[in-house]
């Protein structure tokens, strides 16, 4: 494809691999990106649009170019090499998306100590920064991928999810349980699924039901909205999801079609115990593997 140079940019040896690898990277995930908006959505479909080159790129992507790139993301050798990827992805234990002492380290260790028992547990969780909708954040696509892997992991009939959902600044979140093909809505601004959280959930489960050999349309999967109390201010929605969270678990149940508690609007003590909580969580269980890993 078409590189275009706005002139030389030099880079300080010490720092030249750094920017090589994130340029790669980005170069790949582009490419990435055109061949899962642009192409794989129409070739089953209407195969001759796939050589319609996208409209935004016409600058920097020619005609010639493009009809190179679809047939190299169509070829047999291309498309049983992804094939061999999905698989090989559909059976990680974990999305590949923190490093050594992330959340994904925390998980484990606290399953080792035996403070969680994933195979019993009624309840999933999901890394809320794997699927966060932000600025640059990574397309929709790959994030319900990501959201597929967790729900994919030690899965178990009737097991409700609890996904923390951050778009636009704002947390809400979202209770997931793919075998009965509901989907609940939790926030702390009141008001209907954002589209973008419905987008995000529907691929995911998609994907989901894909691996599992089953045919699923998007049609049967049902949303409700749980009526939750409000934030009382502009900058507590955090807290209101732990808060749901925490009543959630402690209260041992799936469908939540009442209050989810008795009140309309927090009040800024009730996150008190949430905070202590917490803290008290981090000093005793978070900060000593961090301070082990960085001796």
């Amino acid at each position: 494809m078409n590189n275009n140079n706005a002139g030389d940019v030099d880079v300080p040896i010490d720092k030249k691999w750094a920017v090589l690898r994130h340029a790669s990277s980005l170069w790949r995930n582009w490419k990435c990106t055109l061949n899962t908006d642009y192409v794989q959505p129409r070739r089953l479909t209407n195969p001759e649009s796939m050589r319609i080159r996208p409209k935004r790129f016409h600058k920097i992507i020619k005609r010639k170019e493009w009809n190179e790139f679809v047939d190299l993301v169509t070829s047999p050798r291309f498309m049983k090499r992804s094939a061999e990827q999905k698989a090989k992805k559909a059976m990680q234990k974990y999305a590949p998306i923190t490093g050594r002492g992330g959340m994904t380290g925390v998980f484990d260790k606290l399953v080792l100590e035996g403070v969680l028992d994933p195979q019993r547990s009624d309840y999933g969780f999901v890394n809320p920064m794997a699927i966060a909708d932000f600025k640059h954040c990574a397309p929709v696509q790959e994030r319900a991928i990501k959201l597929a892997n967790f729900l994919s992991n030690r899965y178990t009939h009737d097991k409700l999810y609890l996904v923390p959902y951050l778009h636009e600044k704002h947390w809400m979140l979202i209770l997931i349980n793919p075998s009965a093909n509901t989907a609940q809505w939790c926030n702390s601004f009141g008001g209907s699924p954002r589209p973008q959280a419905i987008e995000l959930t529907e691929r995911a489960l998609i994907e989901f039901h894909h691996r599992r050999g089953n045919e699923w349309d998007r049609n049967s999967l049902t949303w409700t909205v749980v009526d939750v109390p409000n934030q009382p201010g502009l900058t507590e929605c955090a807290l209101c999801v732990m808060r749901y969270m925490s009543l959630i678990i402690s209260s041992g149940k799936r469908i939540f079609s009442d209050k989810l508690e008795n009140r309309a609007v927090y009040k800024r003590e009730h996150f008190s115990a949430l905070k202590e909580e917490w803290a008290e969580f981090f000093m005793s269980r978070i900060l000593p593997m961090y301070q082990v890993r960085h001796k």
